[in-house]
């Protein structure tokens, strides 16, 4: 009863969520995976629709699994694994880079950046051979606190962005903690430490903190 009561003085409802009052700002909150894969599929179309010249890189993410003892043999996970990774990691099976992306981060850094900080890539001198070979990547770190970036954050430069208190930094890969597969296997992911910062499961949120955030509630249990 109390959780419905914050919802229905704290939310506003809308029909659809093509409404106009739902921004690129809104952060989608879905119950399922292949829900957000969809609407990051969506995002990226409606953004690069007016931008043909927009590279978009993509960078797999290289899942593992070993059985469990002091000298792992690391193998390309299977089926059951990847799901079990897909559920608990943060890190994305299949990551799309693009300039001026928005991200969060999805660890912390001392004295650098937070897990669920926002952060805006830059991909000035970056291909897609760089990518393969993981080398570094350009992000610039939101102060403390902020949720959405200045709105015409695309044109501005670096030096722009620093000037308002925003901190430049590179991202490299990061091996996910290890995952049971079941009682005698375990697993891994290394991938890039940002996701696309448009949609989460309300599993994969929690810990994080957004100020304007968009979810569907259905009284109907599936």
């Amino acid at each position: 009863k109390e959780f419905e009561t914050i919802i229905r003085n704290n939310c506003n409802f809308v029909l659809n969520p093509n409404d106009l009052t739902i921004t690129k700002n809104h952060l989608r909150i879905f119950s399922k995976n292949e829900a957000i894969k969809n609407a990051e599929e969506d995002y990226l179309r409606r953004y690069i629709e007016n931008k043909p010249d927009i590279q978009v890189f993509i960078r797999n993410a290289i899942d593992e699994e070993s059985e469990r003892g002091a000298m792992h043999i690391w193998e390309s996970a299977g089926l059951r694994a990847i799901a079990k990774l897909n559920k608990n990691t943060k890190l994305k099976e299949t990551l799309k880079i693009y300039n001026n992306m928005k991200v969060s981060m999805t660890y912390n850094e001392l004295n650098v950046f937070d897990q669920g900080q926002l952060a805006i890539v830059r991909c000035s001198g970056i291909t897609q051979l760089n990518i393969n070979d993981w080398h570094k990547i350009k992000v610039l770190i939101a102060p403390i606190g902020t949720t959405v970036p200045p709105t015409n954050y695309e044109t501005m430069s670096d030096e722009d962005l620093i000037g308002q208190g925003w901190i430049i930094t590179t991202v490299k890969k990061v091996v996910s903690k290890q995952f049971s597969v079941n009682y005698d296997r375990i697993t891994r992911r290394s991938q890039y430490p940002i996701i696309p910062q448009n949609g989460l499961t309300i599993h994969k949120i929690m810990g994080d903190t957004c100020n304007e955030a968009v979810t569907r509630i259905s009284s109907d249990p599936n």
